[in-house]
């Protein structure tokens, strides 16, 4: 079946999904999901694949012989990892869409008895909230919160509980976390230099701020490492890593022991980043 007739499929198909929400089977749950995950992969193969001829587009640039033909691939290329990012994206919209419904109608719901994965056995539990893949409970004891990793199979599949997207979520949260901070270091920056003088409570203030995102962008790199190692064990067995200092790691910095995986460019971009905000701390310190 052509590529774009399954998405369309797919995309057929959660449109169903969404009209009987309420009596979703598991089966089901489980196609959409697949589809899900297929649809990401195929985004991750394309630009992968672009990242590959963009480099032999700039090693070629000497070469006028070969430029239109590697300047039509480049452009095929572009075209189909933009085609495959709506693709995901709409499917990424529609997939939130039916999480959402799926989480809303558990508001309220009753349970006589509620075992957890810990062993824990609560009574009379009603589910109150649910936010950040955390559930709010109240039970006979009072009330508590308990994470849906933490939580049983049930409830994370009413739920549509996934930890690969839900570990992906928290990164990003980080990472705009990070960003935030580092427009708020830019904004103290420059009212610094618009003043005559910084007093020694900004340098410090300053200081401090940047130690957070360098902090922050450890986390995020040492997080993306993990998670490539979860998805390559083979070929990331043994990687030099330091989890101390992440952007130091031989795997980054070290051409005889990087590894041939899709997603070691992540890596090299958030290296790159904390190497840079090491040097303004430096500046600044």
């Amino acid at each position: 079946m052509h590529p774009a007739q399954s998405l369309q499929k797919a995309a057929c198909f959660i449109g169903l999904v969404f009209l009987s929400v309420g009596c979703v089977k598991r089966e089901d749950y489980d196609r959409v999901l697949a589809e899900k995950k297929a649809l990401q992969t195929q985004l991750d193969q394309r630009a992968e694949q672009l990242r590959l001829i963009s480099t032999q587009y700039l090693a070629a640039q000497q070469t006028l012989g070969q430029l239109p033909e590697l300047q039509a691939r480049l452009k095929a290329a572009q075209e189909q990892v933009e085609q495959k990012q709506k693709e995901i994206d709409d499917v990424n919209a529609r997939w939130d869409q039916f999480r959402q419904e799926r989480r809303k109608a558990m508001l309220g719901r009753e349970y006589p008895e509620l075992r957890l994965d810990e062993g824990r056995v609560l009574k009379h539990v009603i589910i109150t909230a649910i936010q950040d893949d955390e559930l709010a409970l109240r039970h006979d004891e009072g009330v508590m919160k308990v994470q849906l990793a933490k939580s049983n199979d049930e409830l994370r599949w009413q739920s549509c509980y996934d930890p690969s997207e839900s570990a992906e979520s928290k990164r990003k949260a980080m990472l705009a976390r990070t960003k935030l901070l580092e427009q708020r270091l830019a904004e103290d920056a420059k009212r610094g230099t618009a003043s005559v003088k910084s007093t020694t409570s900004t340098k410090t203030k300053e200081v401090q701020l940047m130690r957070d995102v360098i902090r922050n962008q450890r986390k995020a790199l040492n997080d993306a490492y993990f998670r490539l190692r979860k998805e390559h064990p083979d070929a990331l067995r043994g990687a030099d890593w330091n989890s101390a200092r992440p952007e130091d790691s031989g795997l980054i910095n070290v051409f005889a022991k990087r590894r041939a995986v899709i997603g070691i460019n992540e890596l090299d971009s958030l290296a790159t980043a904390i190497k840079a905000n090491l040097r303004k701390l430096s500046d600044l310190e």
